[in-house]
């Protein structure tokens, strides 16, 4: 499918409302969630960061399933920079982010068990196209990524063509999720964080959090209860 740009639909925000779930796991005191959350009925996938030493070889996070009694399941390992995860909508499929080596991953997914099929990859970027943060999964199946360093939304088909691009008015757009009253509004978190003082004289807004009027929609949040 031929790529088409997005027009400069974003506005920025002057304050973000963030609300969220923080869980402590006695995990040793190298410890510590890594981005990249998500839920389905009945359990949750985190990713989580067990060693900086590991970490700074790329390969020491791991994600995690955490069913309905608290109970963790380690599901993937080897991990560079876990972030963006999510599902299709009919939850047979999983979408994960490994920042580190630049590629999405497509699972299949049994949304009953809550287990993983083999990986495949759904989406590699090149270097000069900057790395794959946060995503979500709109109601058509298609995958909305963040792009740090790339100052960029990308809107994927559910084979992994582009289908969309946002350029932003930042260069590190970090997470995005659909809100609004009929969820057709995609918001996005940005950073200023390692940005030199000329980048930021640039890009001012570096850190602001926008919304972008879409014309599609994304998909309810399916929660789960957790003990």
């Amino acid at each position: 499918m031929q790529s088409k740009s997005a027009p400069p639909a974003w506005r920025a925000s002057r304050r973000t409302v963030i609300a969220g779930l923080a869980a402590g796991i006695a995990m040793g005191s190298e410890a510590a969630w890594a981005a990249g959350g998500g839920s389905m009925p009945g359990f949750a996938y985190v990713g989580c960061r067990t060693s900086r030493e590991r970490n700074a070889r790329g390969d020491g996070i791991s994600v995690y399933r955490i069913g309905a009694d608290g109970g963790m399941t380690r599901m993937l390992t080897g991990i560079g920079v876990s972030n963006g995860l999510d599902w299709s909508p009919d939850g047979t499929v999983f979408y994960y982010t490994d920042s580190m080596r630049r590629t999405i991953w497509r699972f299949p997914f049994d949304p009953v068990e809550g287990t993983l099929g083999e990986r495949s990859v759904f989406v590699a970027l090149g270097a000069e196209s900057g790395n794959p943060d946060g995503l979500t999964v709109d109601e058509e199946g298609f995958v909305w990524c963040a792009v740090w360093d790339g100052s960029r939304i990308i809107r994927f088909g559910p084979g992994g063509s582009i289908d969309r691009l946002v350029e932003m008015p930042v260069p590190r757009p970090t997470s995005l999720c659909f809100g609004g009253p009929d969820l057709s509004i995609l918001y996005v978190t940005s950073a200023r964080i390692g940005l030199s003082p000329d980048a930021l004289a640039a890009a001012p807004l570096s850190g602001a959090l926008f919304a972008v009027e879409t014309g599609v929609r994304g998909l309810p949040s399916r929660p789960a209860v957790l003990k």
